[in-house]
């Protein structure tokens, strides 16, 4: 998709590893599967610049507690 995708939009499921592994952000419990090597996350971002493919993460989220 970076190949021929201006810009990515990623939400759901899709931000949380980014989030948490890349930005530091905290999530909580939230359903997160990191990659087995999570310098994959950062190279996929690396990647998305030199083809020239502007990746979109949330700016905000809400977190909730399970009750």
């Amino acid at each position: 998709m970076l190949s021929f995708a201006d810009e990515i939009i990623l939400g759901g499921g899709m931000k949380n590893p980014f989030l948490t592994e890349v930005f530091k952000k905290k999530l909580g419990k939230t359903f997160n599967i990191i990659p087995e090597d999570p310098k994959q996350l950062s190279n996929l971002i690396e990647l998305a610049k030199k083809k020239g493919c502007k990746l979109h993460f949330p700016k905000d989220y809400r977190v909730a507690n399970a009750d």
